[in-house]
């Protein structure tokens, strides 16, 4: 019996079903969080939530595997990155007005 790791390029599966259900678990948090926020961090927080809803479905359709995986690192990259943003406009003074 192997132990081998299976591949979420390899095909359907856990993998992939936890990857679409991470993106949407997280789009769903973002949305939250930016709707709450409000001003230019809700816009930015709301358009990263909206990437990582596309995110999700292009996961969740398994076509184009090795395409949607790299979509899906670049989207991550996206989404960290507006949150820091969205973070710090929070936390400065000036940030809400």
């Amino acid at each position: 019996m192997s132990d081998a790791i299976p591949s979420p390029v390899a095909g359907p599966g856990f993998p992939r079903m936890a990857l679409g259900l991470a993106w949407l678990g997280s789009s769903l948090g973002t949305s939250v969080v930016g709707w709450s926020a409000g001003g230019l961090p809700e816009r930015l927080l709301l358009g990263a939530s909206v990437l990582g809803f596309v995110t999700a479905g292009a996961v969740a359709s398994n076509r184009r595997r090795t395409v949607t995986l790299a979509f899906s690192a670049a989207a991550s990259t996206v989404m960290i990155t507006a949150g820091a943003v969205a973070a710090v406009l929070i936390a400065s003074p000036e940030g809400l007005t």
